[in-house]
């Protein structure tokens, strides 16, 4: 299984955010398809077979998206795979619904199951501000 060590808002991985397009595919490989995720989107994103990795319209490393077969690691802390009561114990401050829990101050969101509404489906990664209403794309998971 793949590990990717998280510093909130700065990096996961050797990946910085904000790292050029061509930065960031040489920290998560070569093995991946680009396409816009919508007719809506104004950019590509790069498709990997565990994860999404989301740019900005200057092709700047905005935000990655996991959910496969891939460990996240925050500090002492594993935020995928994981549960819901797990991640209610780790952040603070999360604005959840029925779908998801987002942790503004970590620059994070987490898709709930909703086969299993104690499962994490996936959790989407951003630089500083992210989730931030007038930055970053936005595309909420």
């Amino acid at each position: 299984m793949k590990r990717f060590i998280v510093e909130p808002g700065i990096r996961i991985g050797d990946a910085a955010f904000g790292c050029s397009r061509e930065d960031a595919r040489k920290v998560f490989g070569k093995r991946f398809k680009e396409l816009k995720k919508s007719v809506f989107s104004k950019n590509t994103m790069d498709v990997y077979s565990a994860f999404h990795v989301y740019y900005t319209e200057n092709d700047e490393f905005d935000a990655i998206e996991i959910f496969g077969r891939v460990k996240v690691v925050i500090g002492d802390n594993t935020v995928f795979p994981t549960d819901v009561n797990s991640i209610k114990k780790i952040f603070a401050g999360l604005q959840i619904d029925k779908e998801s829990m987002i942790d503004k101050n970590n620059n994070m969101a987490f898709s709930i199951s909703q086969a299993d509404r104690n499962i994490v489906d996936s959790v989407l990664i951003g630089r500083e501000g992210y989730f931030d209403s007038s930055e970053g794309n936005n595309e909420v998971i």
